[in-house]
């Protein structure tokens, strides 16, 4: 998963430091221009907070129905709920009329959102260009491996046994607790989404570990498997707890996501279904 960093025991997500990154530098460039210009930098933070509000908030209204359900997730910020699209929009429109206003103060906040724009831009490219040498460069991680599991329930399972349907692998351990909060998620969502196998693949825990953590939770054993010698998590190089991974009918991985899911981020993920490209994505 080449869009996780790891940094020792530590799996960073490489999109949230591009847009730590982004943000950092457009600070720096906007206090740089105003020291420069002899001028105030004042207004950039509200700007920022422009941006993040939108850009919560357009990715709100469009998963509204996901947020009704489950109102306690909107304030989750943790999910990677977010349209940074529209909060760019807000943040040039806001821009527009600080010029209208005071032209020359305005400048560093100019300077700084160009930083900014440019930066994660750039870093977004440079990510998308990674995974997809990555992908041309190890074709067999782009698909289903010929490996068998124990199941929870009982008896082997194998990976490739759902031929046309598509299937969605949530790598997870009892001991994470992003896993624990997102896994009724998870497993309340295979009543909704039908059409979508779901498979939870536990990463080296014993069967009583599993079994214990899934009655202590009320939650089901059908469909966990058990990887307790981490083959497949090594396989698809899997980093970071929770990582999911979705694969097409025909078993060719789609979109992968590092984080934990809300309701609305998990259909956002699964549009990727719909979508003809690769698509990789992450929680910030």
């Amino acid at each position: 998963m080449p869009d996780v960093l790891a940094i020792g025991p530590l799996a960073v997500n490489a999109h949230v430091l591009v847009a730590l990154a982004a943000l950092l530098i457009g600070l720096m460039v906007t206090q740089g221009v105003a020291r420069h210009l002899k001028t105030s930098d004042a207004g950039m933070g509200w700007l920022l907070l422009l941006a993040v509000v939108i850009a919560r908030g357009s990715f709100l209204l469009r998963h509204l129905q996901e947020y009704r359900e489950a109102p306690l997730s909107l304030f989750n910020l943790r999910d990677g709920g977010w349209d940074p699209i529209s909060g760019w929009v807000a943040a040039l429109l806001a821009m527009l009329w600080l010029t209208l206003r005071r032209r020359r103060r305005s400048l560093p906040l100019w300077a700084g959102l160009l930083s900014i724009t440019l930066v994660a831009a750039g870093g977004q490219w440079f990510l998308w260009v990674q995974s997809r040498q990555h992908a041309l460069s190890q074709p067999a991680l782009q698909r289903l491996p010929p490996m068998t599991l124990p199941a929870l329930d009982g008896g082997m399972s194998d990976l490739r046994q759902w031929p046309g349907k598509p299937l969605l692998i949530n790598f997870w351990a009892s001991w994470c607790g992003p896993c624990v909060r997102e896994m009724p998620i998870l497993m309340a969502a295979r009543q909704r989404y039908g059409n979508v196998q779901f498979v939870f693949v536990n990463q080296g825990e014993s069967p009583a570990q599993v079994r214990t953590f899934l009655q202590r939770e009320d939650l089901p054993t059908q469909d966990v498997l058990l990887d307790t010698q981490l083959a497949l998590g090594r396989f698809f190089d899997v980093r970071g707890y929770p990582s999911t991974l979705l694969f097409d009918s025909s078993g060719q991985k789609i979109a992968s996501w590092q984080g934990e899911f809300s309701q609305a981020t998990l259909a956002e993920f699964l549009r990727a279904l719909s979508a003809p490209a690769v698509a990789s994505a992450s929680s910030p």
